[in-house]
C-alpha cells in the first residue's frame, strides 16, 4: 500500500502546492517558519503551475499542428481545400523562477513542519500534507494488453491506472525477448522495421508495470500479431 503525502500527478501536485502556499503564512509563527519559507512556497507554487500550464498548452498546440500538417499533406475525403493554420501560442510572462527540485524542497520543508512542537494532525490536514492510504495494489496488479495494426504497424494498447508506467517486451519471432519500450502514456505504436515485402512474421508482446522506480505485480499475458512487409 502507498502512504505518501505528496500527490502523484502533476495536476494534483500543483493544487497541493497552491493550497500549501496559500495557508502557510497564517501558520508561520505557530510552526516556527521564516518569511523566506513562506516566500519560497509562493514562488514554488506559482512557477510550477505556470510550467504545468505551458506544458499542457504546448502539448495541445503540437497536436493541432500535427493534425494540420497531416491534412496539409494528405487531406483525405471531405476535408476543405483550404484550411487555416492553428493559432501560434502566445506565452504569458513567467513568474519568478523556482529552483529545480521543487518536490525535494517540499518534502524537506514538510519534514521541518512536522518536527515542530506545535504541529498537529489538524494543521497537517489543513495544509494538505497528511499521507493518505491510496489502496494501490502493487502485488497482484497485472497489465492487460491488446494489439492491433495501424498502417501495418502494431499498436500496443494498455491502461495506466495508478501505475507510473509499463515495460513492454517484444519477441520478433526468434524466441528472444527484448525490452521494446518503457512507456508512461498509453498507447505505444511499435514502429520497428517490418519484414521484407511478401514476408510475414509473428510478433509477440508482454509487459509489466512500474511503480516508484521498480517493477511491480505480475507479467501480462502474451499477445501476438502477424505483420507483413508491404510496399
Amino acid at each position: 500500500m502507498h502512504h505518501d503525502f505528496v500527490k502523484k500527478s502533476d495536476m494534483d501536485f500543483a493544487l497541493q502546492l497552491t493550497n500549501f502556499s496559500n495557508k502557510l503564512g497564517n501558520l508561520k509563527e505557530t510552526l516556527g517558519l521564516t518569511d523566506e519559507d513562506v516566500s519560497e512556497a509562493a514562488v514554488a507554487s506559482d512557477y510550477f503551475k505556470y510550467v504545468l500550464d505551458m506544458h499542457v498548452a504546448h502539448t495541445d498546440r503540437i497536436k493541432n499542428w500535427t493534425s494540420y500538417k497531416d491534412h496539409l499533406r494528405k487531406p483525405g475525403v471531405g476535408h476543405p481545400a483550404v484550411s487555416a493554420a492553428p493559432v501560434t501560442l502566445t506565452v504569458p510572462p513567467a513568474p519568478d523562477q523556482a529552483p529545480m527540485g521543487i518536490e525535494n524542497w517540499f518534502r524537506l520543508l514538510v519534514r521541518r513542519i512536522k518536527g515542530s512542537k506545535n504541529y498537529t494532525e489538524s494543521i497537517g490536514q489543513d495544509l494538505g500534507i497528511v499521507a493518505v492510504n491510496t489502496g494501490i495494489d502493487t502485488v497482484n496488479v497485472k497489465p492487460s494488453l491488446k494489439v492491433e495494426l495501424v498502417a501495418g504497424q502494431p499498436l500496443i494498447i494498455w491502461k495506466k491506472g495508478q501505475m507510473d508506467g509499463i515495460e513492454i517486451f517484444k519477441d520478433s519471432g526468434n524466441g528472444g525477448w527484448i525490452m521494446l519500450k518503457y512507456d508512461q502514456r498509453p498507447n505505444h505504436l511499435d514502429t520497428s522495421a517490418l519484414p521484407a515485402v511478401g514476408v510475414s512474421a509473428n510478433w509477440k508482446y508482454k509487459a509489466i508495470y512500474r511503480y516508484q522506480d521498480a517493477r511491480v505485480g505480475n507479467w501480462s499475458d502474451e499477445v501476438n500479431v502477424v505483420v507483413s512487409g508491404s510496399v
